[in-house]
């Protein structure tokens, strides 16, 4: 794979080329040459991975800083990472989002079949005319992404990579709101390449198709029902119960990155030179975009002055102008998308330590779910639609294994992760968990070398360790 013929570039690293903040329990320590590895044969710059016994004690927390990356790119500020170090964190928002919508469904606010348009209003542009069948999709199929949407269908079916598109179409500047985003994807096509790029292509409830606006109509879902804001409401009646205090919404550009949060460095396999010297560019293998991306936060030059302080990029992209979209030529990470228009569906930033509690409540720390009824927690991790001819598995907001596991990844330019629970009818791991963010994109199958070798580590381990590291973090 290109990801096996990359790994062989790197020679191995001396411990002077690396710093670890963070602390293992019994025989956790094993994880450490997994890692280092894994970063080493990448180039990763920056990662952060946390580890919870099958009994829900945090034995694992640690950060990674891998110094010959920024040997390398010596432009790059240096940002030591630790386990409080705060990632974006991309499409494990939906649990997060997943978990508010059931909440609200367990105080009787709403229920999983009600009517989205019950809820939001999906009508396009005056002078369009609404498809009747939006009228049929119900809050459940959004969870599970069988709302009818498909983005696999146009190569702009995903419409938050579209947002020129949506600028030009209602004659405004960007950034584009969500409203906008919505009253675009409710209007009628009049090409058949519309018609693949923002209207039903299945009946809803029938067909899984993964799903972004989906879930970005969830957030929508969750305001009306709250008459509170999607980040408000969600920090003070999920993520406060579970004790989790330091995820929060992230934005898009640099100069507004929260405290404690990673730089971000989009690149593709392709970019990765041989010879030993890794050679990090714009370009980003989540949306297959050109190095530079036209600002979607800027239409006017004059603007792109805001944008261009990065620290670490080649300035010589910077100035650069699209003469056709006059706007200013940046980073993928910084405003190659809009991060505000993503909240309920990959918009957080969040660390190892906070998801490890979102997922240790879930899987029932402590007995119980802080915020879930024992009931519909068990729902949110059941595919509704399961059949013996679907292949797909996706529960109200997690994939899931017949083993008995459920996770999500998350990554867009500059950034990947994985959160992964061994459920409690899992036969030999019950309750464990574990998950690793970092600041740089790779090809799937690399992602997958360390997912794969975290199984294995977390299937040998005999001792767990005595005593709990969220003790160092309180």
């Amino acid at each position: 794979s290109e990801c096996e013929a990359y790994n062989r570039v790197f020679p191995r690293p001396d411990a002077s080329e690396y710093l670890v903040n963070g602390s293992t329990l019994g025989d956790l320590d094993r994880v450490h040459d997994v890692v280092v590895e894994f970063m080493f044969r990448n180039m990763v710059p920056n990662l952060s991975l946390g580890v919870t016994s099958p009994d829900g004690r945090l034995v694992a927390a640690l950060g990674y800083t891998n110094y010959r990356f920024y040997s390398q790119n010596q432009s790059a500020t240096l940002l030591s990472t630790t386990p409080q170090s705060l990632f974006r964190i991309a499409s494990i928002s939906k649990p997060i989002t997943a978990a508010a919508i059931l909440k609200l469904a367990q105080d009787g606010t709403l229920t999983l079949v009600d009517k989205v348009m019950d809820w939001v209003d999906l009508s396009p542009p005056l002078g369009h005319t609404l498809d009747p069948r939006h009228e049929d999709i119900t809050i459940i199929d959004l969870l599970t992404h069988r709302g009818g949407w498909d983005r696999t269908a146009g190569p702009n079916s995903d419409p938050f990579w579209n947002d020129a598109k949506i600028a030009q179409e209602f004659n405004t500047t960007l950034p584009v709101t969500q409203e906008q985003i919505i009253k675009y994807m409710g209007q009628e096509a009049s090409t058949q390449t519309e018609k693949a790029e923002h209207v039903l292509v299945h009946d809803p409830g029938t067909t899984y198709a993964y799903s972004n606006y989906g879930y970005m109509l969830l957030g929508r879902v969750i305001e009306a029902a709250t008459t509170a804001s999607y980040e408000s409401w969600v920090k003070q009646n999920v993520l406060k119960p579970m004790g989790i205090e330091e995820t929060l919404l992230g934005h898009t550009l640099l100069e507004d990155r929260q405290l404690y949060e990673m730089h971000y460095f989009g690149r593709t396999i392709e970019d990765r030179s041989n010879e030993g010297v890794d050679h990090y560019t714009h370009k980003c293998p989540g949306c297959g975009q050109e190095p530079c991306k036209n600002s979607v936060m800027y239409s006017e030059v004059e603007q792109s002055v805001r944008t261009l302080d990065l620290g670490w990029h080649d300035y010589s992209f910077f100035g650069t102008i699209n003469t056709t979209a006059n706007r200013p030529c940046v980073p993928c990470p910084y405003g190659g998308f809009n991060l505000e228009n993503r909240d309920s569906f990959g918009g957080w930033v969040s660390n190892i330590l906070d998801l490890l509690r979102f997922a240790l409540d879930l899987n029932g720390r402590g007995s119980h779910s802080q915020v879930l009824s024992p009931g519909i927690g068990w729902l949110m991790f059941q595919d509704p639609y399961w059949s013996w001819t679907d292949p797909n598995t996706y529960g109200l907001g997690w994939y899931l294994s017949s083993q008995g596991n459920a996770w999500h990844t998350g990554e867009t330019c500059g950034n990947q992760g994985r959160l992964w629970l061994y459920r409690p009818d899992h036969g030999t791991l019950p309750n464990a968990c574990f998950c690793y963010l970092f600041n740089t994109n790779l090809d799937e199958s690399c992602e997958r070398e360390l997912r794969d070798e975290m199984w294995r580590v977390m299937q040998d381990i005999s001792d767990w360790g005595t005593g709990d590291l969220y003790a160092d973090f309180s």
